[in-house]
């Protein structure tokens, strides 16, 4: 039985139905089409969302979200803690966009955790507590260093050459050279490359397996230096090998004999090598033969000391004072035919060349101071030989006067 609002009576059935919400309703709203039923408004007013009647969030009617506890901190990035909760990162935190540093700001850790980057959530890189970088890509290759090129790329020396270098290349990617590249590779305390091509230092095309182009503009200096620290070993010294024997080495060795010098040595001489050619630190040269220092005493003025003769076509020795011209004046002391004589007989060699014995003493004679002892004898050989002939033309008209 149904009543209506006058008053009037029915039996009749009637089917009543609740009407489509046009709200939100707090425990939940089921059947909602999203095409026609949101949460926000239809003019451009922003909306709101509240707790404790106070406005905590709101978005704009041009889309901008706006978080109210976070405003006034500047501009932060934001993240979840641990407990789910959105919250601004903290203000040292680093920006996509870059950062406006202060001067004590740093990408690190203050504790003893290594410093990771990742790319596509790989680990790429890592800086070590300890220092050390690693960079995951190369950690299953052999040990090596990174240069840079002269275009500024960044390479790897490998200590390995049958493994892969690194370099960076144009787009600022680290790449593995492939095996048989020009790269120089490190051995020990060896740096080495096996690339067939020439090196140069300061020219772009050598001409040689190693060419050094300078300018030494004022300065006096320039070119290389092979240089020995070693206070034991005072040998530098660049050595020729042909099909990995020991040929000539040239170099200095200031301990020998006490004194600095330049040498040529022959290597491929058995059992130990012998120097062809020196030059000590007063400047004396010996060629197959190391120049005295002290003994004999008289050999050790000379400038050049050579060992298995000389061979030229000719040799001319600088004028020595008094030459022997000085025999034909007048008041030259000659020997008289029997005083030569005896002397010989006496003596057994030429007045004023030296003995046999002293010859052996002295290690030789000196050929200038020898050519003017000879040529003054024959000088005064000519004396005796016109004497004689004056002599003979005596005698013989002499002769013809008796006739």
């Amino acid at each position: 039985m149904l009543t209506d609002a006058i008053g009037c009576k029915t039996s009749a059935s009637v089917l009543l139905s609740e009407p489509e919400r046009d709200d939100w309703i707090m425990n939940g709203n089921f059947s909602s089409n999203p095409a026609t039923q949101f949460i926000g408004t239809r003019d451009s007013v922003k909306l709101l969302f509240k707790t404790n009647n106070q406005e905590r969030m709101s978005i704009a009617a041009d889309g901008q979200f706006r978080i109210n506890k976070l405003g006034g901190t500047g501009s932060r990035s934001l993240m979840v803690d641990s407990l789910g909760k959105l919250i601004a990162a903290p203000a040292l935190s680093w920006m996509t966009n870059g950062n406006f540093l202060g001067g004590n700001e740093f990408i690190g850790s203050t504790n003893s955790k290594d410093l990771v980057f990742k790319t596509s959530g790989m680990t790429r890189m890592k800086i070590k507590s300890n220092g050390k970088i690693s960079i995951s890509e190369f950690e299953t290759t052999a040990n090596g260093i990174l240069y840079t090129d002269y275009l500024g790329e960044i390479w790897k020396l490998d200590f390995d050459p049958s493994q892969p270098a690194l370099f960076l290349d144009a787009s600022g990617n680290f790449t593995a050279l492939p095996t048989g590249s020009n790269a120089w590779s490190l051995s020990g305390q060896t740096v080495y490359n096996l690339h067939s091509g020439n090196t140069g230092i300061g020219i772009a095309n050598p001409a040689y397996k190693f060419h050094v182009v300078h300018d030494p503009g004022t300065s006096s200096s320039g070119g290389i230096i092979v240089e020995s620290n070693n206070a034991n070993n005072a040998n530098s010294e660049i050595k020729f090998k042909h099909a990995g024997n020991d040929q000539w080495s040239i170099g200095s060795n200031v301990q020998h004999n006490s004194t600095r010098n330049f040498f040529i040595y022959d290597n491929s001489i058995s059992p130990v090598g012998e120097t062809r050619f020196y030059i000590d630190g007063d400047g004396r040269i010996g060629i197959g033969v190391i120049p005295p220092t002290t003994w004999p005493s008289q050999s050790a003025e000379y400038r050049l000391y050579v060992e298995g003769g000389i061979m030229t076509r000719d040799v001319k020795v600088t004028a020595q004072n008094p030459f022997p011209d000085y025999v034909f004046e007048g008041d030259y002391d000659l020997m008289t035919i029997t005083e030569y004589g005896n002397y010989l007989k006496k003596h057994k060699h030429l007045p004023g060349i030296p003995t046999a014995a002293e010859i052996e003493e002295q290690k030789g004679f000196e050929v200038g101071d020898m050519q003017v002892k000879l040529l003054e004898k024959v000088e005064e050989q000519a004396l005796y030989i016109v004497d004689l002939q004056w002599q003979l033309n005596e005698i013989k008209a002499q002769l013809n006067i008796k006739k």
